[in-house]
């Protein structure tokens, strides 16, 4: 061959080389998240806009904050500094030509606390110096001028006349039983007057905070005050709630007398809010729901069982409430609460366990129960709707997964029980199992000629090969059984992650044998076995694979790093694989060599617990995020082929 020629050759392989390797590092890692819900859970805060009627902000308890701009139809997260990672006791709006918007944290599972306030709607938050990492439980903006601020704060009341770009003391740090502060309100003809509610009775100031006076005659000993209500028009009227009752006073906390009318008049009352058009008009979210007053107190009526946690007016004078509830999310009504409607599209907040996407293309997952909700939800991935509750599992208490053996067969693990449906969740029989009441830590199903059940505990492992009617014990595998991982394509091969290490079966868990296992086995947090056999671990030093069934493993360095990756996944018929670090997903398309991360826009700062891709659908994966709910997006890189196949596109 001439040397021209052989040039030409030459450079034209280098050339196809390049192009194949530029290929393999661009493939399609964009991804469009949709919520899926269940929507609703618990709700904290609701408040509406004071400039824009149509614009609603709530927030959760456990650091959640969601926005919508159409009076609750639709609702979308708003991030801020912390979320998830702190409480949010303080969600407020104050009014003036830019409103602001005001984040009162406290601690939660890490994060710093203090006030945020956000002019632009909740676009971006900055800290208040002034009150850094100081837990705040409650605040109040003066009527009269927004830049008046009240802060009450784990160690006292602070004041802010700019808003809060400054803050002053303004309770002595020396009086213990002035602190912390649960409640705030300021008198609308004079700032220097402040109400102050704490965990044990409430306290007055007339001079700005110079002075002091307990405030408590007529209440309960160490009535935790939650909210404190000042008449708009006779400010000497004032109303409290707390955890032993209603109170109202007509001589500006002279003293009180208790409101009688709700059953149990010592029932823990979280807010009472004055209809502002309505004077004489109450209404009290309680422990035993929510109660509404004609006549100033004097009688109560429940208007609806739901326990409600802030009550927001429509500023724009129209009949409307809004409600945070305890778990029934967010509510509305236009007929002073005769009548309540969901406004809940959007709107997340539950304590989430496990997603699961069956051969069939259903999708389950499976929150703590609450006495409102089912605790169990369904959808069937191809109509792709939301999940919807599962009403036959409301008496199962806590699900902490719920794995299909087929479209009618279902089992639940609770933290003690072992259940099973044979009518699609409506009725369901606890079964009697050999470990007793000992905690089944995992559970899975191998779908063959018959379904074969292995059930993972704290006694060992078992087997049932009749759903659950008899079991036996697999002794080759004899300590507490951390999780079972089973091929997406083959139920033949079964890994078990014990507290000894991994064992692996290649005949549906007839026989077992150890293997090696990457990393110490309380670092070990998943295992995924792809189409081909191919192991793949997610530790808490990165990744690792396995080609040879678990006799050696290597670690994975193209595109993940040596992070915590608590969770990892193979596509049920292809070579892409999926990985979680550091709050992204991460994509691979040839089991698992090489990494890149996936768009996570919609699921920002998520803290996500589970993947699933339904062998029905697999087109789509499917996220759950702690709190947050589940979500889709399609898979980069496969679509639908003819036939039914689906084919791994390398490129756009």
């Amino acid at each position: 061959m001439p040397k021209a020629q052989r040039l030409r050759v030459c450079t034209l392989l280098l050339r196809t080389a390049l192009i194949s390797t530029l290929a393999m590092w661009s493939w399609p890692c964009e991804a469009e998240w949709h919520s899926l819900g269940p929507f609703g859970g618990a709700a904290q805060a609701i408040v509406q806009d004071p400039q824009q009627a149509s614009i609603l902000l709530a927030s959760t308890r456990d650091g959640l904050l969601y926005r919508s701009f159409d009076g609750g139809a639709l609702w979308t997260p708003v991030h801020f500094p912390g979320e998830l990672a702190v409480a949010v006791q303080v969600l407020a709006v104050s009014g003036g030509d830019i409103p602001l918007y005001y984040l009162g944290l406290t601690p939660g599972d890490s994060g710093e606390t203090g006030l945020y306030r956000s002019a632009n709607r909740g676009q971006t938050w900055q800290p208040l110096e002034g009150l850094h990492n100081e837990p705040v439980f409650s605040l109040a903006i003066w009527s009269k001028d927004p830049r008046v601020v009240v802060a009450g704060t784990q160690n006292g009341v602070f004041m802010s006349r700019d808003a809060g770009d400054s803050w002053q003391r303004i309770s002595p740090l020396a009086n213990r039983e002035l602190r912390p502060i649960t409640s705030i309100a300021i008198d609308p003809a004079s700032a220097d007057i402040i109400y102050a509610g704490t965990t044990h009775l409430p306290w007055k100031t007339s001079d700005g905070g110079k002075t002091w006076q307990s405030i408590h005659h007529g209440m309960i000993d160490d009535s935790d005050v939650f909210s404190i209500q000042v008449d708009p028009v006779s400010h000497d009227r004032l109303f409290a709630s707390a955890c032993s009752g209603i109170y109202r006073t007509d001589n500006a906390g002279a003293s009180w007398i208790k409101l009688l009318g709700i059953p149990r008049t010592s029932r823990r009352t979280y807010t009472i809010r004055q209809d502002p058009f309505h004077r004489n008009v109450i209404y009290a979210g309680t422990s035993q729901g929510l109660w509404k007053s004609i006549d100033a107190g004097s009688t109560w009526r429940q208007v609806s069982p739901a326990i409600v946690k802030s009550i927001a007016f429509d500023i724009a004078g129209a009949p409307r409430l809004y409600l945070a509830t305890e778990d029934a999310g967010l509510l509305t009504s236009t007929d002073g609460a005769r009548t309540l409607q969901p406004i809940n599209q959007g709107f997340v907040n539950r304590n989430f366990t496990t997603l699961t996407a069956d051969a069939s293309g259903l999708i389950y997952t499976s929150s703590l129960y609450s006495h409102s909700d089912t605790g169990v939800y369904r959808m069937s991935s191809s109509e792709g709707s939301k999940l919807a509750g599962l009403p036959g599992t409301r008496a199962l208490g806590n699900v902490l997964a719920l794995v299909p053996a087929d479209e009618k067969t279902l089992f639940a693990r609770t933290y003690d029980s072992l259940l099973r449906s044979t009518d699609s969740g409506t009725t369901w029989t606890k079964l009697a199992v050999p470990w007793g009441s000992s905690p089944t830590q995992s559970l899975q199903i191998l779908r063959g000629d018959r379904s074969r059940i292995l059930a993972g505990t704290t006694t060992g492992l078992y087997v049932s090969d009749d759903l659950g009617l008899h079991w036996r014990r697999v002794t080759e595998v004899a300590a507490v059984i951390e999780r079972i991982f089973v091929s997406p394509l083959s139920d033949q091969l079964v890994v078990v992650h014990s507290r000894d290490g991994l064992s692996l079966s290649s005949d549906a868990g007839q026989t077992w044998n150890s293997i090696a296992s990457p990393s110490r086995s309380d670092e070990l947090y998943d295992v995924a076995i792809s189409p081909s056999g191919v192991l793949l671990a997610g530790t808490a030093r990165g990744a690792f694979r396995s080609f040879n069934r678990g006799a050696s493993w290597e670690p994975v360095i193209r595109g993940l790093s040596a992070g915590t990756i608590p969770l990892v996944l193979f596509h049920p018929s292809q070579r892409l694989a999926f990985a979680v670090l550091h709050g992204r997903i991460y994509q691979s398309n040839d089991d698992g060599a090489t990494w890149l991360a996936l768009n996570m826009d919609g699921l920002e700062n998520a803290s996500i617990s589970s993947l699933a891709i339904s062998p029905a659908e697999p087109e789509r994966l499917f996220v759950l995020a702690r709190a947050r709910g589940a979500f889709v997006s399609p898979v980069s890189g496969v679509s639908a082929g003819a036939g039914g196949q689906i084919t791994i596109s390398n490129g756009p």
